[in-house]
């Protein structure tokens, strides 16, 4: 989270806007929100100078300091005394670890999620939450080293949004456990060291945008696209029907991506694989019954099979010589005892033949036509 606030000069003095974002001190005295990780200060008053240009703020003459919020994805402005810049430093805004809605109807007013915890001693460490429907805030203190499932049950139907604040190396897991996800689901770790994201089966839920962590499932969520980010090392997208596109940050470390049963993925979604060369580098890639897919650069000598030990492409639209070249690329490495499968597309032929018998004896379990 950045800290950004408002001021403008005038001759040697630094003015502040009193009327702006008085919601930012009310986070900042609930004693719940995490620190802010960078503070940037564009005009220094200790030394009477601007440390980078003024940024003009609706139309006023101001130097942009401002609270950006990458969970809630907006901007708050805050109004602080600016004369001494340890005020800004010290500051607390809101940021959760993540926010999201349940829809409570019916026989699903529960709903429950488990923490796992981080390493080291966590014992009088707080979790706090904001269930959404004017309960009040639940602060929740760990008191062992068990997994922590949270609940809360829900006395009228509705739409709640939900907001829960971690800090540091409390936890490290996340899953639902009960309850209808719905709308977007956003996550902002923050200083938070937490590494595995899971959302399987909650098919309301149609959009993660920030899931930076390295494991990830979202298989059957109501997704239509997903970004692979550089922290994301394997990737579960398994019977997300509605999914039509995935990108991936350079850089990225992916290790494995599972996308099984997605019917609406389609070449033109998977352009780091039939782009001019792979954007990763992974072990292993599964499309079995995605029948918009084509190619994923095989034919086309973009694919990078370094390390691969697993790649199933049944039931897809792959053609005799896409099935050829991922074969002979795969022979071309040194690996052993993987998996390949291309049950329902066409039988290899030829050089891929040849690179299916080589596989096979490496101790490869090849399926094929």
């Amino acid at each position: 989270m950045v800290l950004e606030i408002p001021v403008y000069k005038t001759a040697n003095n630094v003015h502040y806007n009193p009327a702006i974002a008085e919601e930012v001190l009310t986070h900042c005295a609930s004693g719940i929100a995490n620190k802010i990780s960078e503070v940037l200060i564009r005009w220094d008053a200790i030394n009477n100078e601007w440390v980078e240009d003024p940024v003009f703020v609706s139309g006023e003459s101001v130097a942009a300091l401002k609270i950006y919020d990458p969970c809630d994805e907006t901007t708050i402005y805050a109004n602080y005394p600016f004369n001494d810049f340890r005020i800004a430093q010290q500051c607390c805004v809101s940021n959760p670890l993540f926010r999201y809605s349940v829809n409570a109807s019916g026989e699903n007013m529960e709903h429950q999620f488990r923490f796992v915890q981080g390493n080291g001693d966590n014992s009088g460490k707080v979790i706090t939450i904001s269930w959404g429907d004017g309960s009040g805030l639940e602060e929740v203190e760990i008191v062992d080293e068990n997994d922590l499932d949270i609940t809360h049950v829900y006395t009228t139907p509705g739409i709640y949004e939900i907001k829960i604040y971690v800090q540091g190396d409390v936890v490290k897991e996340y899953s639902v456990l009960s309850g209808v996800l719905t709308g977007t689901f956003r996550a902002s770790k923050g200083n938070v060291n937490m590494t595995d994201l899971n959302l399987q089966n909650q098919n309301g839920v149609t959009s993660v945008p920030n899931s930076d962590f390295n494991d990830v499932n979202l298989g059957g969520t109501g997704i239509t696209s997903y970004r692979i980010t550089q922290n994301n090392k394997d990737v579960f997208l398994t019977d997300c029907a509605d999914l039509e596109a995935i990108t991936v940050d350079p850089g990225s470390d992916l290790v494995s991506l599972f996308c099984d049963n997605c019917v609406s993925l389609n070449d033109g979604g998977l352009n780091f694989l039939n782009g001019s060369n792979w954007g990763v580098q992974p072990q292993a890639l599964s499309f079995n019954n995605c029948p918009l897919i084509s190619a994923l650069g095989f034919d086309a000598g973009f694919a990078d099979v370094t390390n691969m030990k697993t790649l199933r492409v049944g039931n897809t639209n792959f053609g005799q010589d896409e099935v050829n070249a991922a074969l002979v690329a795969l022979a071309g490495d040194d690996e052993t005892g993987g998996t390949f499968n291309s049950v329902g597309t066409f039988a290899p032929s030829g050089a891929g033949a040849t690179a299916k018998t080589t596989l096979q004896g490496r101790g490869w379990t090849v399926n094929t036509d």
